[in-house]
């Protein structure tokens, strides 16, 4: 994960280990600022969702404690680093990556659903183009989808189609305009599909449902 960013602090007499070295280079960004200033400059060189300031001596610096007023990211401070404590080092970041993790597909996803909602309309809405807006693969999506919702991508876009549909046939509009309205461009498969879902055909449910004497209004 390259928006996670380690800063280690040692003198000259205490260096980390190269073998832990390696392992915390493998998690993250890692840097040696040798100064306050040069610490602040590294935090500021990009968004970092997570900022570990660590030490192998028994104190930071004094002036080091400011740094957790200025970041708007999680972040935490250790001292006292050695080869007894630095599995849990390990174990921490590691736990703090996956709930990052999570957090960031959680918003991706809300973010997807959010554009299929404003795209129901669009006949060429497929799952290839929702993934893109999120800029992961079809398939990737299609397993988050499947996970998050419980139903496939193309029953979920079908639903959501049908229940708009019904809401504008009982507004009292006309078949071939809900039809475009809810992302269809052939009438007849429309039908087929509302009537699968639904028992009947659209005619017969705008006849049967369609509220008395009620404004049509928007198409939304």
């Amino acid at each position: 994960m390259d928006d996670v960013l380690i800063c280690i602090f040692h003198d000259q007499k205490r260096a980390l280990p190269a073998d832990q070295s390696d392992v915390l280079s493998r998690l993250s960004n890692i840097a040696y600022p040798e100064d306050y200033d040069t610490l602040l400059r590294l935090i500021r060189q990009k968004p970092y969702r997570l900022v570990a300031v660590i030490t192998m001596d028994s104190t930071f610096p004094s002036d080091w404690k400011q740094v957790e007023t200025l970041l708007p990211c999680p972040f935490f401070l250790m001292s006292g680093l050695s080869s007894s404590n630095f599995p849990a080092l390990i174990a921490m970041i590691e736990s703090l990556k996956d709930s990052l993790r999570i957090t960031e597909v959680n918003d991706a996803f809300s973010e997807s659903l959010a554009f299929i909602e404003e795209h129901l309309c669009d006949h060429q809405l497929t799952l290839e183009m929702v993934a893109a807006q999120i800029y992961v693969s079809k398939y990737h999506y299609s397993r988050i989808f499947q996970r998050y919702i419980g139903s496939g991508f193309k029953e979920y876009v079908i639903n959501k189609r049908m229940q708009k549909a019904m809401s504008l046939l009982r507004r009292g509009h006309q078949v071939t305009e809900v039809c475009f309205a809810v992302g269809y461009n052939d009438i007849t498969h429309f039908g087929r599909v509302f009537k699968k879902t639904f028992g009947g055909s659209p005619s017969a449910f705008r006849l049967k449902h369609e509220y008395p004497k009620m404004d049509k209004g928007v198409m939304v």
